[in-house]
């Protein structure tokens, strides 16, 4: 067999899955390293300070919402009220 074919059909595919493999293993292993040496702790901190932050809204808008839900309770006490008063006053004209 020639020399050309048997490189062509068996050393450059060789060669080409191993240099794949080789820089595929030099990226994982040098994305591996970089995140391993980033710090943590500032991410963490970022974290924690977002978390604090979420809750303080949520408490913010917890006593929105039952400040609301008596403003609620109170124009609905208006408005049977008012039903009645219109009721009433409808019943008396009838009358």
């Amino acid at each position: 067999m020639p020399y050309g074919i048997i490189f062509m059909s068996e050393v450059l595919p060789t060669l080409i899955l191993t240099a794949g493999g080789v820089a595929a293993f030099w990226i994982g292993t040098s994305t591996f390293l970089r995140l391993k040496r980033s710090s943590p702790t500032s991410d963490l901190t970022r974290i924690s300070e977002s978390l604090d932050l979420l809750h303080e809204s949520m408490d913010d808008i917890r006593d929105a919402l039952h400040s609301q839900m008596g403003e609620m309770r109170e124009l609905s006490g208006r408005i049977e009220f008012t039903e009645r008063m219109l009721t009433k006053a409808r019943d008396e004209d009838r009358i």
